[in-house]
């Protein structure tokens, strides 16, 4: 596990969520209330602290220090466009 914000409130919790379930899949999920509507809003009613490492432009920022600069994510051929 990273702990490049294990200093934050609430890092690192397990939750439960009405939106999750095993009908397809674990019933395990990541969250990233930065990066998600869903994640964000069972993450404030946690007392999460919201978190968004990324620029801009899309890259990791100096709180992410191991990849600080690199991209989060890169498309690759076949991939289909974000939804605007």
């Amino acid at each position: 596990m990273f702990d490049f914000f294990a200093g934050h409130a609430g890092s690192f919790k397990a939750l439960v969520a009405d939106w999750v379930s095993d009908e397809d899949g674990t019933g395990i999920v990541h969250l990233a209330p930065g990066f998600g509507e869903d994640d964000q809003v069972t993450c404030e009613a946690a007392g999460i602290e919201l978190v968004v490492p990324v620029d801009d432009s899309g890259r990791f920022t100096s709180e992410v220090p191991d990849w600080a600069g690199g991209e989060r994510l890169r498309r690759q051929p076949g991939d289909r466009p974000h939804p605007a």
